[in-house]
């Protein structure tokens, strides 16, 4: 098979763009509860 030439498979492509998705909206999240959140032991958790 050429090295240079590999094609995915649709189920690849969505498990990657899945976990593109997945990572993407946990940093936004937690981007947002610490810019929320009021108690300092708890903001620590999560930054």
């Amino acid at each position: 098979m050429d090295q240079n030439n590999l094609k995915l498979t649709s189920s690849e492509i969505g498990s990657l763009w899945a976990e593109y998705v997945n990572g993407t909206m946990t940093d936004v999240v937690n981007r947002y509860m610490v810019s929320i959140i009021e108690d300092e032991e708890i903001k620590a958790i999560f930054e």
